[in-house]
């Protein structure tokens, strides 16, 4: 029997899932990011432990992984390697990943909005069409969750230096760094501790604006209208762009996304105020297991309905929650 591991590596989490070579999931774990544009190199390795331990421990029947592929680095894929030999390494897009995850093949439209962003085309021969976003926390990520957690921030010093709206996020930033003040709040932001950087625990915080969103906190709501329709307007640049016809299907993937649904709605709304007849495919799985149904048609072709039930059954536990939002059409 030989053995299969899907990497997925977020600037907030690294998702792995071991399969064998009839699909079946054997283990499956999220650690934090093993990233090293966002995480401290010895939580890295403390990480990587905590993934290899999780999937291997359990099945000492796998001594060596015969593909190892996901979104994933050469340096990710050398850390997992001194646990257990590799035979091969394959690396796939997240765009890959978050379209085979709503089981949308080629040609598909992608935003991603977690820990980072961007949005893109896959075009019909399967090659990338187009990008926008994806420039880095640090220089321009506006409609990622880094960027919804520096809104967050803002609004919170605006609310308690006495020029901006009352919002709840004060006491909700205060919260989630243990501290007194909102002062000594963004100083915890700026110098972590533990499995963050600085960059993800700020990203961290747009968790804080959706359960802020659900209970009517207006700037909450404010925040995530705005990044919702900011995104909604580069999707829609990108079609224009690549001159997508209206028959390709658009998704979405990331956890800011799966937050309060304003910032779906608006996102979808603003991209069907030009594209009204261009259908939305919500994700139906976690993208980790975008990367094992890619490799599968990849390596036996597109999913027929019998494989897609298949897959449906095998990996129930990573399927998400259907989405019902208002004014979107299929």
């Amino acid at each position: 029997m030989k053995y299969y591991l899907a990497v997925d590596s977020g600037g907030t989490k690294c998702s792995a899932l071991l399969y064998d070579e009839e699909w079946h999931v054997l283990a499956h774990t999220v650690a934090g990011s093993v990233r090293s544009s966002t995480t401290p190199p010895e939580q890295i390795d403390e990480h990587i432990r905590r993934i290899a331990e999780d999937v291997l421990a359990p099945h000492p029947e796998v001594r060596g992984i015969e593909v190892i592929h996901g979104a994933l680095s050469d340096e990710i894929a050398d850390r997992i390697a001194a646990f257990v030999p590799i035979a091969r390494r394959e690396y796939e897009s997240e765009t890959r990943l978050s379209l085979s995850a709503a089981e949308i093949g080629a040609p598909g439209l992608v935003s991603l909005s977690g820990t980072g962003q961007f949005c893109a085309c896959i075009a019909e021969n399967g090659e990338r069409a187009g990008t926008m976003g994806a420039y880095g926390a640090v220089v321009y990520d506006e409609g990622s969750g880094y960027h919804i957690g520096r809104l967050a921030v803002s609004a919170a010093v605006h609310c308690d230096e006495g020029h901006g709206p009352a919002t709840s996020l004060c006491e909700r930033i205060m919260e989630a760094t243990g501290k007194a003040t909102v002062r000594e709040a963004v100083f915890a932001l700026n110098s972590p501790r533990g499995s963050m950087g600085t960059i993800t625990a700020v990203a961290s915080l747009a968790r804080l604006v959706s359960a802020a969103a659900a209970e009517g906190d207006a700037v909450a709501l404010g925040i995530l209208r705005d990044v919702g329709r900011l995104l909604g307007m580069q999707m829609n640049c990108l079609i224009r762009r690549c001159g997508v016809t209206e028959n390709v299907p658009f998704t979405v993937a990331g956890g800011c996304f799966r937050g309060h649904p304003s910032l779906l709605e608006t996102f979808v709304s603003t991209v069907r105020a030009e594209n009204p007849a261009r259908p939305f495919r919500p994700p139906v799985y976690e993208p980790i297991v975008g990367a094992v149904l890619w490799r599968r048609t990849r390596s036996v072709g597109a999913p027929d309905a019998e494989t897609l039930s298949f897959f449906r059954r095998e990996y129930a536990a990573l399927r998400l929650p259907d989405i019902q939002l208002r004014d979107i059409r299929s």
